[in-house]
């Protein structure tokens, strides 16, 4: 039988998606009984989705808002009405809006990157003349004029090319138009898409820069990517994606969640996946955090250059206690208390090169009055940056069994 996979898929530094399956057969083994899963801190719902492959009922919860788009919008938002959108996607029809309104200021641009389009791919290719055509038109957030044109005022040729920007703003005005179902699901795909065609490496804490023939030569590739492609086949892989019969979401600090009682504790597992260090998510996806709030957002500024931050982070960033060195340890006991509290057994995933160690985890579980069991695997994970390494990481399973 054919593995049904996640129909919003995300490139996402720390996704799970690689040991799922791991996971969820060891928590299937460390409590049998489990017919429900609260993913505490879902993030690309890779371990949900397992979950729910499984029979499992779950809750899926994140704090993030785009982590919290794609999660409702694949586990709990009706898609009735969603073939319409695909055959308005089919149809072409978003070409006509992308240099509607406020937009049209683009045109301009838009010409001349579809110019150094044509050239990359007969082999005319400047790599100057580009590199000084993303200086000249990177954007101007401070002239954005609140119609739909926050990516073509905040990001053009930084993380997303001219037509990119174009698509990305029509798209969301065209979620404004519509129901709020298909609204949950365009804003949603719209965020799987942005993941593979932005110009970076990992992850969107930094865009890649035209500094030589080979990397303007890939970034115009990379910002020739049509964004209404990903989001076409996103949206038909929801149409089949089964939806489970008993889910919920939410987007909440985990302290909310634990606090419910959502499902009988007898038959239900807490699974956390928290961040592993300061920037884990906040910092790298903040782009995909504007894109669901659509909000203008102030950003950061660095008083040395005199400018935006060069990522142009928000000013309003999640930072995580989990990330913090000076709390990291008390919000883990936080969370491990809380739980216990309710009843419930946990599982938490964490790696060999965050915060604190295997032993550290185990003595705050175990004070919370958790008996603990450790599994391991090891895995291979890419480095950051434009030089791309290799590392070795533990992944680690702490199940954390209620000791009543």
């Amino acid at each position: 039988m054919t593995k049904t996979s996640f129909p919003l898929p995300m490139q996402y530094l720390g996704s799970k998606q690689r040991i799922a399956s791991w996971v969820v057969d060891e928590i299937a083994k460390a409590f049998p009984g489990t017919e429900n899963m609260v993913d505490l801190m879902s993030g690309s719902g890779a371990i949900a989705h397992e979950a729910s492959m499984r029979g499992w009922n779950i809750h899926a919860n994140d704090i993030q808002p785009y982590s919290h788009q794609v999660l409702r919008s694949a586990f709990e938002t009706p898609r009735e009405e969603l073939q319409e959108i695909v055959e308005w996607l089919e149809e072409g029809a978003l070409d006509g809006m992308i240099l509607c309104g406020d937009r049209s200021r683009a045109e301009a641009a838009l010409l001349e990157e579809d110019q150094f389009t044509a050239n990359a791919y007969e082999g005319t290719f400047d790599w100057r003349d580009y590199s000084q055509f993303c200086e000249r038109f990177s954007g101007r957030y401070s002239g954005a004029t609140g119609n739909y044109d926050l990516f073509l005022a905040y990001y053009p040729n930084t993380y997303f090319g001219v037509r990119q920007c174009l698509e990305i703003d029509a798209i969301r005005e065209k979620a404004a138009q519509s129901s709020l179902d298909n609204a949950t699901h365009l804003i949603a795909a719209l965020i799987s898409g942005l993941t593979f065609v932005a110009s970076t490496t990992t992850h969107l804490a930094q865009f890649l820069k035209p500094t030589s023939h080979s990397t303007a030569l890939n970034l115009i590739k990379r910002r020739s990517q049509s964004v209404q492609g990903h989001v076409l086949e996103c949206l038909k892989n929801l149409i089949n994606y089964p939806m489970p019969d008993i889910t919920s979401t939410s987007n909440a600090p985990f302290q909310a969640v634990l606090a419910e009682r959502i499902f009988d504790p007898t038959k239900t597992v807490v699974y956390a996946d928290p961040p592993y260090f300061k920037e884990h998510y906040s910092r790298y996806y903040h782009v995909l955090d504007t894109l669901a709030l659509y909000d203008y957002p102030d950003l950061t500024f660095n008083n040395r250059l005199g400018s935006v931050t060069v990522g142009r982070y928000r000013s309003d960033r999640i930072v995580s206690d989990f990330g913090l060195r000076s709390k990291v340890a008390d919000t883990f006991q936080q969370m491990f208390c809380l739980a216990w509290k309710n009843d419930l057994q946990m599982a938490l995933s964490y790696a060999s090169t965050s915060l604190l160690s295997a032993d550290r985890i185990i003595d705050l579980a175990e004070s919370a009055g958790y008996e603990t069991e450790l599994r391991q695997i090891e895995l291979r994970h890419s480095g950051q940056g434009q030089v791309r390494t290799k590392s070795d990481v533990t992944e680690y399973l702490f199940l954390l069994r209620h000791a009543h």
